[in-house]
């Protein structure tokens, strides 16, 4: 009887302190049960089933049996709610599971994926040194049949060097041993000495002995190079100052130099003496020229024009009647001098310091040339030439066509035609009966520095910023020759007495010698 006592007594306390929590949750003191108080309040339930009639007995007052049910509906609740947490907090679980495992896919993916790219850059690096390596090889191959000795050892040596670079690596043994045989077959093979290459910067200005026994070049190394016919130096002048202009005598046994420092200086070609340094002059010296018989020759510095004895005494500073910088001045005959200069004036002169005629141009006049066939001075200024009769007896002719400034110009031997070129490439021959043009010569992708006809006047060739000597005809559309084998601007072109050597001066420091034909000439 005892045990049932205080087992009664249990299930009516516990009883109690479900319906304690239920007033708690009904006037808003409380919330549903908590996982402890669920577990106790559900085991008493499931242990003792109670009901309604039960719980009369058990009421705090009356009515309280009628509660009864909603404590039991707030026990069920309880549980519910319960049951939803434990549901969510599942779900949740699963989704950071979820999330875990995705994170984990996504980072084995991106693994294998950078894995992948670096087996694949490997691969990729390996293929693509190996095409460099055959491309540099054919490439070097190419410029040895093509007679490019200088470029093909080059290449080869570049061949050589990337594959030391790359030979511990994964480059196949087949790669590895072309390379090697195109390097030991151009190396063993290659004796160019074709090329003029003892200046150490641009070269500016050329001249040609008369009897075409050699060439001179000037630098902004401030040194002269003396070239036989064979191209092989024969002589290097310490001058002290860059170069601007040069000019053999007739004979071939002088040299003047027109410096940077406003110096003028006579070298003997044979001696080894110290050349004659006449007075400094107003300005850098542009322009130089020898009187056709030998016995004088005539400067260009600043706003004057000096005349000089072959043996460097002065005859006549001319009176200044240009008002700007003389840019040429050229012997017509032994006794006329011709003058160009940035005040827009082209001026005739004797030697006695006369002023025989002078024209006024449109624009800087920067560059003359003279035809003695016809007797005319053509002038460069803007995009216009000028064509002046010099005894004044044919009106002057403009020639319009060029549609940028003027850069130089040149008659053909024959008097039949004048070239010009200017700053854009374009080359245009004229007719001068007729005053048209007979060919436009648009070959060059920058300005034409130099242009000069052949003795036959069959050849013209121009010499450009674009890197290139073109070779044309009269009557061509289509350069009959490229040049191409020097790497920097073109400054000058020039032909020797002969026709049959082509000299230019390039800012690649080199002089190179070509037949008429447009090939290098070896010695």
């Amino acid at each position: 009887m005892k045990d049932w006592s205080d087992e009664e007594a249990e299930k009516a306390e516990d009883y109690h302190r479900l319906v304690e929590d239920w007033k708690f949750k009904k006037d808003g003191k409380g919330g549903f049960l908590g996982d402890r108080s669920l577990q106790v309040a559900l085991n008493w339930r499931d242990k003792y089933n109670p009901n309604e009639a039960w719980a009369v007995m058990y009421a705090d007052k009356p009515g309280g049996a009628t509660d009864f049910q909603a404590v039991m509906r707030f026990l069920e609740d309880s549980e519910e709610k319960d049951e939803q947490e434990k549901a969510e907090k599942e779900r949740q679980q699963q989704d950071k599971i979820r999330i875990r495992n995705l994170i984990i896919a996504i980072i084995t993916v991106l693994l294998i994926c950078v894995l992948g790219s670096f087996v694949f850059a490997l691969w990729w690096a390996r293929e693509a040194k190996k095409t460099e390596l055959k491309a540099i090889s054919s490439s070097a191959r190419a410029y040895f049949a093509s007679d490019q000795q200088l470029e093909a050892l080059i290449e080869s040596l570049k061949a050589g060097r990337e594959l030391k670079q790359w030979y511990s690596q994964t480059i196949d043994s087949k790669t590895k041993l072309q390379v090697l045989a195109v390097l030991r077959e151009i190396v063993y093979k290659v004796n160019e000495r074709n090329r003029l290459e003892k200046h150490k910067d641009s070269v500016s200005c050329l001249s040609f002995s008369k009897d075409g026994k050699l060439l001179a070049s000037g630098s902004e190394d401030k040194t002269i190079k003396l070239w036989k016919r064979d191209g092989s130096l024969f002589k290097e002048i310490d001058n002290k100052s860059p170069v601007k202009s040069l000019a053999f005598s007739p004979d071939g046994e002088v040299l003047i130099s027109g410096d940077d420092d406003k110096t003028i200086k006579l070298w003997n070609i044979r001696s080894k003496a110290h050349p004659i340094k006449l007075p400094k002059q107003e300005d850098s010296v542009k322009s130089v020229d020898f009187s056709p018989d030998g016995k004088r020759f005539v400067s260009a510095s600043g706003w004057g024009i000096t005349l000089w004895e072959q043996n460097g005494k002065l005859t006549k500073n001319f009176p200044i009647l240009h008002t700007a910088q003389v840019n040429s001045v050229k012997f017509i005959d032994n006794n006329t001098i011709a003058s160009g200069s940035d005040d827009k004036t082209i001026k005739i002169w004797r030697i006695d310091g006369k002023e025989i005629a002078s024209w006024e141009d449109s624009n800087q006049v920067v560059d003359i040339a003279f035809n003695s066939k016809r007797q005319l001075i053509a002038s460069a200024s803007g995009d216009e030439i000028k064509l002046w009769s010099r005894d004044r007896k044919r009106k002057e002719e403009s020639l319009k066509e060029h549609k940028s400034k003027i850069f130089t110009l040149s008659f053909s031997h024959d008097g039949q035609s004048i070239a010009s070129a200017d700053e854009n490439g374009r080359v245009i021959i004229w007719n001068l009966d007729t005053l048209k043009p007979i060919a436009n010569l648009e070959g060059h992708s920058n300005s034409v520095a130099s242009i000069r006809f052949s003795l036959d006047d069959r050849i013209l060739a121009s010499a450009s910023y674009d890197n290139t000597i073109k070779l044309w005809s009269r009557d061509s559309k289509e350069p009959l020759t490229i040049l191409d084998k020097h790497t920097d601007t073109v400054n000058e072109v020039s032909f020797s007495p002969d026709g049959q050597k082509i000299a230019s001066a390039s800012a690649d420091k080199t002089v190179k010698l070509w037949s008429r034909d447009g090939k290098e000439l070896k010695h």
